[in-house]
């Protein structure tokens, strides 16, 4: 958990047994302050589908943001009564997911729409990230190797809407 000085990298050590180590190194900048980043601001996003309609993927990074940060998968989950997943839909094709999924919205189900931000070399996410998506207030939650999850942003329910074709 404590950052090792450079000496301190260069000692020799003598080992009499099979010992696995693991380092995680983060890039620091000779400005810190200036590579953190502590708001997140995500514009675009489509947050509202009619029954039939295919996910899309909508969402952008804030122009004054450009290059601090990226959107690295746009998502939307199919919930049960539960609100247990139940199909998915990744705007990243690589995303694997063990549940179906989601090419149409369907009517009367409940889907809830989520976004992960990776950052760009030589910026990390600081341990407490206002984030807005649409101009609205939503919640940042580290996730791991370095991404940021905003959980939750958009539940909807597509509904068929009722227009009776009037005769003359």
């Amino acid at each position: 958990g404590t950052a090792l000085s450079s000496e301190q990298l260069q000692n020799t050590i003598t080992v009499k047994s099979d010992v696995t180590f693991t380092a995680h190194f983060k890039q620091i900048s000779e400005y810190p302050e200036v590579s953190e980043i502590s708001t997140v601001e995500i514009i675009g996003a489509t947050l509202s589908y009619n029954p039939g309609d295919t996910p899309q993927a909508t969402a952008a990074v804030a122009a004054a943001d450009q290059g601090k940060y990226r959107i690295a998968d746009e998502y939307w989950q199919e919930l049960n009564e539960n609100d247990v997943a139940v199909a998915v839909w990744h705007s990243d094709d690589g995303a694997y997911s063990t549940l179906p999924t989601i090419t149409a919205f369907e009517s009367e189900k409940k889907y809830v729409y989520s976004v992960l931000l990776m950052p760009e070399r030589e910026y990390d996410f600081g341990r407490e990230v206002a984030a807005t998506v649409n101009g609205n207030v939503v919640t940042a939650v580290p996730a791991t190797d370095g991404y940021l999850s905003l959980p939750n942003v958009k539940t909807i329910i597509p509904t068929e809407s009722y227009n009776p074709t009037v005769i003359d």
